[in-house]
């Protein structure tokens, strides 16, 4: 898809940030997460444009009829289907194939969960039920936990933050970096001062002792 992708005219449609869910999420209280199964596959391409999607095998030539990763805007695409399919449904909302359910009590979130349940199977959408969770007081998403105490750091993200070998070049620091500060930073006082240091081994390309020493301390 690397040539296909350059005449593609992607559709820009944003990702709700951490600050618009606290918003959302505000004041809720029981939460459910719905897995949607396949992802991308759930959406059929239209028929004129599965022609660029055309590709070659030793036994001819395919093309794809539904939405794929390879698809630069794929993720944009999914993004707002999904959000238009739930469109007008109280306590509902998505980031990518994860659906989000919530509601104040339990009357509220289970009316909640069955007009998103009726709106998916209107929709022809379909779930994986091995990957969804239902009536928890906290739970993982995106990355964060979410729950009746609001927005927390994820354990699970933290523990493997801990678990990564000591850095070894600017490239491998940008990536502590960029998890730490997605995962943490504003649950960390300080958080810009406290990395000082290693914001500036990413300036240029260091190795050896001096790098693992700053890294550790």
């Amino acid at each position: 898809m690397r040539a296909a992708n350059k005449a593609i005219k992607r559709k820009r449609h944003p990702t709700p940030t951490l600050d618009e869910l606290k918003t959302i999420l505000s004041g809720a209280n029981i939460f459910s997460k719905l897995d949607l199964n396949q992802g991308y596959n759930q959406l059929e391409l239209a028929e004129e444009s599965r022609y660029i999607t055309t590709f070659a095998t030793h036994l001819g030539l395919y093309r794809y009829k539904r939405l794929f990763f390879g698809v630069n805007s794929a993720s944009e695409i999914f993004q707002e289907e999904i959000s238009q399919a739930l469109a007008g449904i109280n306590g509902a909302i998505n980031i990518s194939d994860d659906i989000l359910c919530f509601g104040s009590d339990q009357q509220d979130h289970d009316q909640n969960l069955r007009a998103i349940f009726q709106r998916l199977r209107e929709e022809g959408l379909t779930l994986n039920g091995s990957k969804c969770e239902y009536n928890k007081r906290s739970l993982e998403f995106p990355g964060h936990t979410f729950g009746n105490k609001g927005i927390n750091q994820s354990s699970l993200k933290i523990k493997t933050i801990f678990g990564l070998p000591n850095p070894k070049n600017a490239s491998e620091v940008r990536s502590l970096l960029g998890m730490t500060n997605f995962c943490g930073a504003q649950f960390i006082p300080n958080y810009a001062t406290l990395t000082h240091d290693l914001r500036q081994l990413t300036k240029k390309t260091l190795s050896g002792p001096g790098l693992n020493a700053t890294v550790n301390a």
